[in-house]
């Protein structure tokens, strides 16, 4: 028996253990809070890998942070690595950072998520953060109407022309 514990307990301590991203689940969406070091550059500390999410068509999505506790750190949203500009940057009446954009594109297939620290007021804090579900992209389509119209036209500025000469 000493010998079973023994080597499960080596076993379970020689595990490395592996970071992966928090999934976001496409129908709900994801929300509550990260921590980060304060170090301008760096990325959030817990999660340590950020967020990712699989989409299987061309979708949107909403994503918004808001700073918690003290005024005067700000993030920047990085998409796949590359940063995403804010929509809405505002200051609240406590001078914490919000940042929200809406109905960011995400093409099929998997995405990942961080947030950078690019301001920091002193020290390490903390940030809610919020993922909405994902909607279809849907591309625009002309209504028959418009079409129509634009036909017309196009026959009216024929039949001038016609006349004129």
């Amino acid at each position: 028996m000493k010998s079973v514990l023994v080597f499960t307990l080596t076993a379970l301590f020689a595990m490395s253990a592996h970071a992966v991203p928090v999934t976001i689940d496409p129908d709900t969406g994801a929300s509550g809070f990260f921590d980060f070091d304060g170090t301008i550059g760096s990325t959030q500390t817990n999660p340590a890998d950020g967020w990712a999410i699989s989409v299987d068509s061309d979708s949107l999505i909403d994503i918004s942070v808001t700073d918690c506790c003290v005024a005067g750190d700000a993030f920047a949203l990085m998409m796949d690595g590359a940063v995403t500009p804010w929509d809405d940057v505002d200051l609240t009446g406590s001078n914490n950072f919000v940042g929200q954009v809406d109905d960011l594109f995400l093409s099929a297939g998997t995405h990942a998520f961080d947030f950078q620290v690019t301001e920091s007021c002193c020290t390490a804090g903390s940030a809610d953060y919020s993922f909405s579900e994902v909607t279809e992209a849907t591309a625009t389509v002309p209504e028959p109407g418009a079409m129509a119209l634009l036909v017309l036209g196009l026959v009216g500025l024929t039949l001038y022309r016609y006349r004129r000469t």
